[in-house]
C-alpha cells in the first residue's frame, strides 16, 4: 500500500487519508494486535466499534516521512460525526481533487479511505454502490456532490464539518507507536502551567502589555493592508452561444437508443453531463449495464425497479476563458434582461438578486502585507426559464447579452423539447 498516504489542509486542519484500515478485532485482543502492528508501522488510529470491538487504522513505516503525530484522520473523523452503520461519500478537497470514504457495518472498508482526481474518485463511487446494491444491500446514508444528482444522496463539505459543533469532540488524531506523541502533550502541559502561573505573577503589567501591544499589532496592520481587485467570476465562465454550442456537440455524439435502451432525460451543468435511458421489453438491466460501462466508461445508477438507467458523465473543464466585458447598468439591468428573452417570446422567467460571494483573499508574498478585497462594484441575478424548443435553436443568432452566462439546461422528455434553463446574470450596482 505504498504510496496511498495523502494530506490536505483545509482551514488550518491537516488531514490524513490512506491509512491501512484493519478488520476490527475484539477489545481483549486489541492490546496484542497492536503490539504485533507495531513492528511494520509508525503511526496509528484508533476506533471504537460499539463496546466490544476496536478496529486499527495504521501508516506504515515506508510512509512515515508523509505523515505525523496529531495529523487528523480523514475517514476516522468523518465516521465519528456521520455515526451511521452503512453509508458513502465523496467529498470535494480542492478545485482537481476528491476525498472517498466508504462504511460498512461500522467498519471503514480496505482501500475506501483515499484522495485522487475527481474522475477517480466518480467511477470508484459508482462502482462501490453497485457492487454493494448487488450483495442485496444499500447505504443509510449517501454523501456526494450536488451536482451528482444521486437519488437520496446530500452534500456535505469538509470546510462545513471543520466548523461544526461535533468537529472538536470528534477528532480522530494520529498516534505515534513510539510513544512521543505522549511526551509531546505532556510537555505541552507542563509549558501552560508555566505560562499561566507567570500570569499569575505578572498581573496587571502583564495585560496592560498585552493590550498596547495588540493596539501596536492592529495599527501596523492597517496600515500594511493593501487592497486588490476582487475576482470577477463571469470572465472566466464560457459565453451563452459557447456554452450550448458544446452541450450541442456532446448531446449530438450520445446515442438516441442504446443496447434496446430510449435515452429519455439529458441534463447539462458546467463539467457534467446527465443520460436516463428508459428500459423496452424483453431486455435487461444487468445487459445494460455492463455495455454501458464498456461504451461509456462509467456505471449506470439504476432506479428501483430497474427500468431507468443514469449515467453521469464528466466533460471536460474550459480552459483559458477570459471574457471580459462591460456590464450593464445597474438601473436598466433587469429590464433590459427581461426584455432580451421577452423579445424572442419567453414570457415566464425568474429572476433573483443573490449575495455575491468571493474566495478567500491570497496570501501575499510579502510577510508585512495582507491582502483585502476591495469593494465590489456588482450584483449577482440567478435566472430560470422554461422553452419548448431546444436552447440553442432559441438563441441562435441572438447578440450577446453582457453579464449573462447559462450554467444548466436539462429536459424530461427530450421527445418533446422542453427545457428548463438555469443560469446567472452580472450587472454594474450602479
Amino acid at each position: 500500500m505504498a504510496g496511498a498516504i495523502r494530506t490536505c489542509k483545509i482551514r488550518g486542519i491537516t488531514f490524513i487519508s490512506g491509512l491501512i484500515w484493519e478488520s476490527p478485532v475484539d477489545n481483549v485482543l486489541f492490546r496484542e494486535n497492536r503490539n504485533h502492528a507495531r513492528k511494520e508501522n509508525a503511526y496509528y488510529v484508533t476506533r471504537k466499534l460499539g463496546k466490544q470491538l476496536t478496529q486499527l487504522g495504521l501508516v506504515s513505516a515506508e510512509e512515515k516521512n508523509d505523515a505525523s503525530v496529531g495529523m487528523c484522520s480523514l475517514a476516522g473523523t468523518l465516521c465519528n460525526i456521520v455515526n451511521v452503520p452503512t453509508w458513502i461519500g465523496a467529498f470535494i478537497v480542492n478545485h482537481q481533487e476528491m476525498a472517498l470514504v466508504v462504511v460498512r457495518h461500522g467498519e471503514i472498508l480496505a482501500g475506501m479511505d483515499c484522495i485522487s482526481s475527481q474522475e477517480v474518485i466518480y467511477d470508484k463511487f459508482m462502482h462501490t454502490i453497485d457492487m454493494v446494491r448487488d450483495a442485496g444491500d444499500d447505504f443509510d446514508k449517501t454523501y456526494c456532490p450536488a451536482v451528482w444528482d444521486i437519488p437520496d444522496s446530500e452534500e456535505l463539505s469538509l470546510t462545513s464539518v471543520i466548523t461544526g459543533k461535533e468537529f472538536k469532540k470528534n477528532k480522530s488524531l494520529l498516534r505515534s507507536f513510539s510513544g512521543f506523541d505522549f511526551l509531546k502533550k505532556e510537555k505541552k502541559s507542563i509549558l501552560k502551567l508555566v505560562f499561566l502561573f507567570g500570569s499569575v505573577i505578572a498581573g496587571s503589567v502583564g495585560y496592560y502589555s498585552y493590550q498596547y501591544y495588540q493596539q501596536e499589532q492592529e495599527e501596523h496592520r492597517i496600515i500594511n493592508t493593501k487592497y486588490i481587485p476582487p475576482p470577477h467570476e463571469w470572465e472566466s465562465e464560457t459565453s451563452v452561444n459557447e456554452q450550448l454550442n458544446k452541450w450541442d456537440f456532446y448531446l449530438e455524439s450520445y446515442p438516441m437508443v442504446f443496447d434496446g435502451w430510449d435515452l429519455k432525460a439529458v441534463s447539462f451543468s458546467r463539467g457534467l453531463a446527465k443520460l436516463t435511458y428508459m428500459r423496452n421489453e424483453m431486455l435487461t438491466a444487468s445487459s445494460f449495464g455492463k455495455k454501458a460501462f464498456a461504451y461509456f466508461n462509467v456505471h449506470p445508477v439504476f432506479d428501483k425497479s430497474g427500468n431507468k438507467a443514469t449515467l453521469s458523465l464528466l466533460l471536460p473543464a474550459d480552459k483559458d476563458v477570459d471574457n471580459k466585458e462591460t456590464l450593464l447598468p445597474g438601473q436598466d439591468a433587469e429590464i433590459i434582461f427581461y426584455s432580451y428573452f421577452q423579445r424572442i417570446g419567453v414570457n415566464h422567467i425568474e429572476l433573483k438578486k443573490v449575495d455575491v460571494k468571493l474566495p478567500r483573499e491570497p496570501v501575499s508574498d510579502n510577510p508585512d502585507v495582507i491582502y483585502k478585497w476591495g469593494k465590489v462594484t456588482w450584483k449577482k441575478y440567478m435566472w430560470t426559464l422554461t422553452v419548448g424548443v431546444p436552447p440553442s435553436v432559441m438563441l441562435y443568432g441572438l447578440k450577446q447579452l453582457p453579464g449573462l452566462r447559462i450554467s444548466k439546461i436539462r429536459t424530461e422528455d427530450i421527445d418533446r423539447s422542453t427545457w428548463k434553463l438555469e443560469g446567472e446574470f452580472y450587472a454594474n450596482e450602479k
